[in-house]
């Protein structure tokens, strides 16, 4: 069985914060519409994840499209969750 991690920043504390950023990290990004009907959160709570990862610069935000930060998933401080 193959396994990948995802480490996440130790900034990253509420559970939906955790949930986007990895859901974000395992897909290699998402639109605001796809990543709400995968999660399955409020579009509101989506948004304010989304901001608040930005403002943290842990996620990149270009057109339509949600990426986590090429390099934030080396820096330390990272939880370290199996996917």
């Amino acid at each position: 069985m193959h396994s990948t991690a995802t480490r996440i920043p130790a900034s990253v504390d509420s559970p939906n914060a955790k949930l986007v950023y990895l859901y974000l990290a395992t897909n290699g990004g998402a639109s605001l519409t796809d990543a709400k009907r995968s999660l399955d959160i409020p579009q509101i709570t989506l948004l304010s994840v989304l901001k608040t990862l930005r403002k943290h610069d842990l996620v990149e935000h270009d057109g339509d499209t949600y990426t986590v930060e090429a390099d934030g998933a080396a820096a330390p401080g990272r939880e370290r969750v199996e996917a």
